[in-house]
């Protein structure tokens, strides 16, 4: 079990790291965060990557 906690922790900071070492995000105000919103962000889609619904693309979902 402590195992599996430790390897967590480590797996929040090398975020942490790779957010500092790409993006420029400084440690505190990660750590200041809800690493629920970092993941959200992180995981966001481009418009392109997004699902459609497919009555919209014919024209179906227009009002």
């Amino acid at each position: 079990m402590q195992m599996k906690l430790d390897n967590y922790i480590e797996d929040i900071n090398l975020l942490a790291k790779r957010l500092f070492e790409e993006k420029g995000v400084m440690p505190e105000t990660f750590f200041n965060s809800s690493l629920s919103d970092i993941i959200e962000v992180q995981n966001a889609k481009e418009k392109d990557q997004r699902w459609v619904d497919p009555l919209e693309l014919v024209g179906y979902g227009r009002g």
